[in-house]
């Protein structure tokens, strides 16, 4: 790219930066800080003037300094005017070496307006009457909410007694397993046992058989296997076996049965 025409797209963009005498597009009320934002001011760098050189007419405060290559150096600038009319921001700052400025600074023009009606202080004028609404609009209201509290709380106290009535039948204790498993072999003296029985009477077995032999913990094969090597059970346990994993053979017979509701003596 020719070197010409590189300073021409160069030149066109440092016009296009922030202007130094933009103002603001509404008046600026007075007393409250307006944020100028960055504004690119040419020259050394500068700093805002001390507050007793023109105190009455505005405060001027630096946000931020960045520097702008060789053409000046971009500001942040917040201003607080103190009195309506134009104001020009560039009459509170100075170089930051404290030097006089080699050249006037660029007028910075911003407008303020006042937020008091113009004219000596008066007094205030009086409020207007307020208009209260008619008596009587709580009072009509009121017993729907008596009856709104009434209807909850018979609501919360039906709940809360059917909640008590779930839980304690789910705490009431049933029969014992033992109590359940002589129901199901004295019914089996009566009627022949479908499938879900048969895997009852057996469930029953081992909860019976793991509290009296001490094996809460081991599985079902181990419970069956010290089944077979304890004298007490070898009555009942062919029998048991041959009637529950057998469905095709033969019930067992009478006898069978109350020997093993016999041997269904409560656990100490």
């Amino acid at each position: 790219m020719p070197r010409p025409f590189f300073k021409i797209i160069l030149l066109t963009a440092l016009f296009q930066l922030p202007s130094v005498s933009s103002a603001p597009a509404a008046p600026v009320p007075v007393g409250r800080a307006f944020d100028m934002g960055e504004v690119l001011i040419p020259g050394p760098e500068l700093r805002a003037k001390p507050l007793d050189s023109n105190p009455s007419r505005a405060v001027v405060r630096i946000k931020a300094v960045y520097p702008h290559g060789t053409a000046g150096f971009r500001y942040e600038l917040v201003v607080i005017p103190m009195v309506p009319g134009p104001l020009n921001v560039a009459d509170f700052l100075e170089p930051a070496d404290g030097n006089p400025p080699a050249a006037p600074l660029p007028a910075i023009l911003l407008e303020a307006e006042g937020v008091l009606p113009p004219g000596p202080p008066s007094l205030l004028a009086d409020p207007l009457p307020l208009n209260p609404a008619p008596v009587g609009g709580y009072s009509k209201v009121l017993p729907w909410l008596a009856l709104g509290w009434l209807l909850l709380g018979m609501g919360l106290l039906w709940s809360l007694r059917k909640k008590a009535a779930v839980t304690a039948e789910a705490e009431a204790p049933g029969p014992a397993p033992e109590d359940r498993l002589r129901l199901l072999v004295e019914g089996a003296l009566e009627r022949p046992l479908n499938v879900d029985e048969k895997a009852e009477i057996e469930r029953l077995i081992l909860i019976r058989e793991r509290q009296r032999l001490n094996l809460a913990g081991a599985a079902d094969p181990a419970v069956w296997q010290a089944l077979r090597s304890d004298p007490a059970s070898a009555p009942w346990l062919s029998t048991l076996e041959s009637w529950l994993h057998r469905p095709a053979g033969p019930p067992p017979a009478e006898h069978d049965l109350r020997a093993l509701l016999q041997s269904l003596r409560p656990v100490p």
